[in-house]
């Protein structure tokens, strides 16, 4: 099982690959949004073995990465690979519905090439915060 997971500010849109079947939901990017995916999961049989893929897209990704790093195995991949992906693909449309369908596919076809992610370390973390408000600064 494979799910393909486009984040945006407010939304996560899933697509979820099983066997020969494709189904999609859209949840709030919150705590409470990630619960609920977690139920459509277990709703849908998911196990340990389900591989997770999203975009490191800006700071969105990574409470979403976080909580379902602790149930599956998530990985978060450069936005110019899959959008590299979509091009080998001739994928043109351009929705959050269509991207997470083309994630959740790009996670099927590669996954065997998938690194899982890791979270930064709190030092690395708390540099990263740093030099993003070094930036606001100037």
């Amino acid at each position: 099982m494979y799910l393909g997971i486009d984040v945006s500010k407010k939304t996560i849109d899933c697509c979820l690959i099983k066997e020969d079947s494709k189904r999609q939901k859209q949840f709030k990017n919150e705590q409470g949004g990630f619960k609920q995916l977690k139920q459509w999961l277990d709703e849908n049989h998911a196990t340990s073995e389900l591989k997770c893929c999203c975009e490191a897209t800006g700071t969105y990704y990574k409470q979403l990465a976080l909580y379902l790093k602790n149930y599956y195995k998530v990985s978060v991949e450069n936005p110019r690979k899959i959008k590299g992906y979509a091009i080998s693909e001739l994928q043109r449309a351009k929705t959050d519905k269509q991207d997470a369908k083309l994630i959740a596919m790009y996670c099927q076809e590669k996954s065997h090439r998938l690194r899982e992610w890791q979270p930064p370390e709190k030092d690395q973390q708390e540099l990263e915060e740093l030099t993003k408000y070094l930036d606001y600064l100037t």
